[in-house]
């Protein structure tokens, strides 16, 4: 089923324009992770907010590792110039203030805990990490 759901989201990327095979991967496999996270974090609720919080904390980091990927497929067909630069520059100033803007409705408005968003965050890192030290030394 996960295999399938990994397919499925690989080839609507591909029609987004990821055409790296690597970047797909990467992102389907967020997507699923923060999937089932939120849905764990819905059912849950009603006893703890924490794997709500992760969820979310995934879900965040997800939609930044989507606006990033999407911007340096973008960008990688284009003349470098200075109107690249200022558009890749003001995308991340955007992003950065929107995600800080959802952190603090989560955490403040929302009060949600701290330990479940920060490890959500920082679960694309995590990930990234496993498949890299697992990975076979002879592949890129």
């Amino acid at each position: 089923m996960v295999r399938k759901s990994r397919h499925g989201i690989e080839k609507y990327l591909r029609a987004k324009g990821f055409t790296s095979p690597e970047s797909r991967r990467i992102i389907a496999d967020q997507i699923l992770l923060t999937a089932a996270a939120c849905a764990l974090g819905l059912i849950a609720f009603p006893l703890t907010a924490w794997p709500l919080a992760f969820g979310l904390g995934t879900l965040i980091a997800t939609v930044n590792l989507w606006q990033i990927a999407r911007f340096a497929h973008w960008s990688v067909g284009r003349k470098f110039s200075g109107t690249l630069a200022f558009i890749g520059f003001g995308a991340y100033l955007f992003r950065f203030a929107g995600t800080g803007v959802i952190l603090y409705l989560l955490l403040v408005r929302a009060a949600m805990p701290l330990l479940p968003l920060v490890a959500g965050l920082s679960s694309l890192v995590v990930w990234l990490s496993v498949m890299r030290f697992t990975r076979d030394a002879g592949h890129s």
